[in-house]
């Protein structure tokens, strides 16, 4: 009986560890000519899944929420929104 007690209590401790300290997704901060863009920009290596939205709505770094070929970016300080990222010559603010 102890030794099933101490093994569950190893397994919650590892349990708790495991989870991560941030629900955040990393974010990418990158200067293209006089914009600075902080976002994530599109992975075509991801298969996404849910509802997609339209330029200029509001999303999260990370969640693949952006429909086309924009990312969820704030540029110049402005709101994460899905627009064109890097590159593009285009902030939204």
């Amino acid at each position: 009986m102890k030794f099933l007690a101490s093994v569950l209590t190893l397994t919650t401790i590892a349990g708790v560890s495991a989870v991560p300290a941030s629900n955040s997704a990393t974010t990418n901060t990158v200067i293209s000519g006089e914009f600075t863009y902080s976002g994530k920009g599109v992975d075509f290596a991801v298969q996404c899944s849910g509802g997609l939205t339209p330029p200029h709505a509001d999303c999260q770094p990370g969640k693949c929420q952006c429909n086309g070929n924009y990312g969820c970016w704030s540029c110049n300080g402005g709101r994460m929104q899905c627009q064109p990222g890097p590159g593009s010559g285009s902030c939204w603010a």
